[in-house]
């Protein structure tokens, strides 16, 4: 798909992108997708304005179409205030339950070399959701080995997981804890409460004030 850059800014003579998709887990339950891209003429972009976006692309994974979009110079007031090389992983599509998607992404040098960002997650509720995400300083990217010949590689991994289960609390039914195979909406409580975040900082709390001689109270008994 044809980025929209040269539309965006006269200034960028070219297409840049050059996108390269692949799908390497499409389950019924449990989705992963896989998404490289190419910046060609990264130079081109050197002073483009704060916030422009690129299209790098759409592919499509748990009934919907998403696209990756790529920020040059992505600019949030925040306690650094610098320009930053963002992407942000967005939908296209209407959707009429919520989506969870934990997605990594990581530049590549020229020999294969990765440089990882921690997993992000998050969650869409409908068209266009999708927060970009901040990488790394723009100045310190542009003279590092990551920008090789012009070309800027770059690569996201995302997991996402449709809404299944009751939706009776919060993010349940799009939450899928690693290595299960349901969300915590399908559990049974009590299952859900041996790993619940919530539920084991409740026993700390209650074991605290059990050694301090409180007594708890529940529906009028003790």
């Amino acid at each position: 798909m044809k980025s929209t850059a040269s539309i965006m800014d006269a200034s960028v003579k070219e297409d840049p992108i050059k996108p390269e998709k692949e799908v390497i887990c499409a389950m019924e339950k449990f989705m992963s997708t896989r998404y490289g891209a190419k910046i060609e003429s990264y130079s081109q972009l050197k002073h483009c304005p704060e916030n422009f976006m690129i299209d790098c692309g759409m592919f499509h994974v748990a009934g919907h179409w998403w696209t990756v979009d790529y920020y040059p110079r992505f600019f949030k007031y925040s306690h650094d205030n610098t320009d930053k090389v963002a992407l942000r992983i967005r939908l296209v599509t209407e959707t009429v339950t919520p989506l969870n998607v934990d997605v990594q992404i990581s530049l590549i040098d020229p020999s294969g070399k990765r440089l990882v960002f921690p997993y992000k997650n998050q969650a869409y509720y409908r068209k266009n959701d999708g927060v970009p995400i901040r990488l790394v300083q723009k100045s310190k990217l542009d003279s590092s080995k990551y920008v090789k010949d012009d070309c800027l590689s770059f690569e996201c991994q995302g997991k996402i997981v449709p809404a299944r289960g009751p939706n009776d609390f919060g993010w349940d039914p799009v939450f899928q804890p690693e290595g299960y195979e349901q969300t915590y909406a399908e559990w049974p409580k009590e299952e859900k409460n041996k790993i619940s975040h919530r539920s084991r900082a409740l026993s700390l709390v209650k074991a605290h004030f059990a050694s301090a001689g409180y007594i708890f109270q529940t529906n009028g008994s003790a």
